[in-house]
């Protein structure tokens, strides 16, 4: 069986769509439910989607407490709330039951819950400081509604499940499966998206996404002079973006004085790595480039990065295009990947493009007969630019 023939889709009457990828070599299924328009990004208050997203997981988890082959867990996104789960493929359908059910059930909003769960969101964004994370606002990272504890304290049960209830309905509900499912579990699993669909209804909206401002690509040097950081917010035509950040992140690594982590690390000895950050978002991609210096090399680090990115680099995609392209391909393999990467790199581009992700397109993309179009990805979203440099002094 081909990547083609191992991809199903399915869209059903209520908007609930499914996408269902058979990889028979693994001996357990993973489940995503994504529920679109459920994230941090422009919600109404702080923190409310993800409060919603620990109480509906909460009401699932006990279901599955004792027994060793459910691994399940939960996250809230910039634009999506999500659930997955590694399982049997026999169980998959009393895990979708337990998701509508405690999206239905009163008791997943009880008081005590709430507040309990209002502490451990405190708890769990109470992390220690991350100087590339402390950076990203000032870059043009997509970021969460502002920050107002207040109004996340005053979130109510009432509100609460009134928002639940308009939120997690059939046409935001997108549910990536992979796995080794029968024909039998599979006409199964058909059966119960149906009913799932049916009972998550609701009221059809036809709120309008509002997409964000594409930002202008910059460096940036931290308050301390301790990190020096690229930004660049991809332009929204490329379904492919994911790709082409990857492959350009290892274009910078050429092992020559062309890339820009050779220069920076062996010729000029400022660094020691870069690190990278990339994500879907809005129906495009960001991606961030972080180098930690020293803060007498932090303009000069800026300057290198500066003149890096505003040249055409000709001579790199001739030199080492064929082997970035290759080094990602090989790291980016899909069915190499354990089945619960499958749903959430699946989910991802389905989040982002409300599109299924095409495996084989997927792998076309970065085949050496695609190079050409690879390269202008690449370098009209990269190279050539005109670039600010912002230093931020402390206070």
């Amino acid at each position: 069986m081909n990547i083609a023939e191992r991809k199903k889709d399915w869209q059903f009457d209520n908007g609930l769509s499914l996408t269902y990828r058979h990889y028979p070599q693994y001996p357990i299924a993973s489940v995503s439910i994504n529920v679109l328009d459920a994230g941090s990004y422009q919600e109404e208050t702080f923190q409310q989607n993800h409060l919603i997203e620990h109480l509906v997981y909460m009401a699932m988890k006990p279901h599955f407490a004792n027994e060793p082959d459910v691994y399940m867990s939960a996250q809230t996104n910039l634009e999506s709330a999500q659930y997955t789960c590694r399982l049997p493929a026999a169980k998959i359908i009393n895990f979708l039951n337990h998701f509508e059910f405690a999206v239905n059930d009163p008791d997943t909003f009880k008081d005590e819950i709430i507040e309990r769960e209002k502490q451990a969101i405190k708890n769990e964004l109470n992390k220690p400081g991350n100087a590339c994370n402390d950076l990203l606002p000032l870059l043009g990272w997509a970021q969460g509604v502002k920050e107002d504890w207040n109004a996340f304290d005053s979130l109510s049960s009432q509100g609460l499940k009134e928002v639940c209830t308009s939120s997690y309905i059939s046409h935001k509900l997108h549910l990536e499966i992979a796995g080794n499912l029968s024909a039998e579990q599979l006409d199964n699993l058909i059966s119960a998206c149906f009913q799932l669909e049916k009972r998550l209804a609701g009221k059809k909206t036809n709120n309008v996404k509002l997409k964000a401002k594409q930002q202008a690509s910059r460096i940036v040097i931290s308050p301390d002079k301790h990190i020096v950081g690229y930004f660049c917010d991809l332009h929204p035509e490329n379904n492919n973006a994911y790709l082409t950040m990857a492959c350009a992140y290892h274009l910078f690594h050429a092992s020559s004085s062309l890339g820009i982590y050779h220069n920076l690390r062996f010729d000029k000895g400022f660094i020691y790595n870069l690190i990278r950050a990339y994500h879907l978002f809005n129906g495009r991609s960001q991606f961030a480039l972080f180098a930690q210096v020293q803060p007498q090399s932090s303009q000069a680090v800026a300057d290198e990065l500066k003149s890096f990115f505003s040249q055409s680099n000709e001579q790199l995609f001739e030199e080492h295009l064929p082997w970035a392209a290759q080094k990602c391909l090989s790291s980016q393999m899909i069915s190499m990947e354990t089945l619960s990467e499958v749903t959430k790199r699946a989910s991802q581009h389905y989040v982002n493009y409300q599109t299924p992700l095409d495996e084989n397109a997927f792998y076309q993309y970065l085949q050496p007969h695609n190079l050409g179009a690879v390269k202008a990805d690449i370098q009209s979203n990269f190279f050539t630019q005109e670039l600010e440099v912002i230093s931020y002094d402390r206070d």
